[in-house]
């Protein structure tokens, strides 16, 4: 149990960091100021809610707003750490994702704030993984950040699936790397 703990807490540590630094990257090369909603924890253990009429809403980790003339501009960001691309065989492509759940909170927080929320990957590690490699993956992931509105990756799933991990079942939706913008390197989003 406690390495199971110490894996949580590295893996959180790590999230946050890229959290950050997407979020510095934001800042210093996009002009945005920046709301990081993640530090928004509730006592509970549950990360930030938008509360509607109709519900609670799981909300993206940095709220982005800026001045374009008279004009705030708003924009909300979910910021994501990933070791490296998943090779998905069938697509014979690179590919990364994120929770179901949270993907369509994403969409209706969009839809109810009127504020595009966009998904920003970053992808570290260049090496695939060893299963990856196994199943026939080129010997090089791509790597950097990477961003997309959901109004273009809404068009652009590449399938659902699921995955089990320590008994639970977690539902996720995946994309193509080609269906992303590589906006920065690794180094460029690491010096910031």
């Amino acid at each position: 149990m406690e390495r199971e703990n110490q894996d949580f807490r590295s893996a959180f540590a790590t999230g946050r960091l890229s959290e950050s630094r997407i979020a510095r990257w934001l800042i210093h090369e996009e002009h945005w100021n920046v709301l990081p909603a993640y530090d928004r924890e509730l006592a509970t253990g549950k990360g930030p809610r938008l509360f509607t009429p109709l519900g609670e809403l799981i909300v993206p980790d940095l709220l982005a707003m800026k001045l374009q003339g008279n004009t705030c501009l708003l924009a909300w960001y979910e910021a994501k750490h990933k070791t490296r691309f998943s090779w998905y065989r069938r697509a014979q492509s690179w590919q990364t994702g994120i929770d179901l759940r949270h993907y369509l909170d994403y969409l209706q927080v969009q839809e109810h704030t009127g504020y595009d929320v966009s998904l920003c990957f970053f992808h570290e590690r260049a090496t695939p993984s060893v299963s990856d490699l196994a199943n026939g993956s080129p010997s090089q992931c791509p790597t950097g950040l990477y961003r997309q509105s959901l109004r273009s990756l809404l068009t652009h799933e590449d399938h659902r699936g699921e995955y089990q991990r320590e008994g639970r079942h977690y539902q996720m939706v995946y994309w193509n790397e080609r269906a992303l913008e590589r906006i920065a390197t690794v180094e460029q989003v690491k010096h910031r």
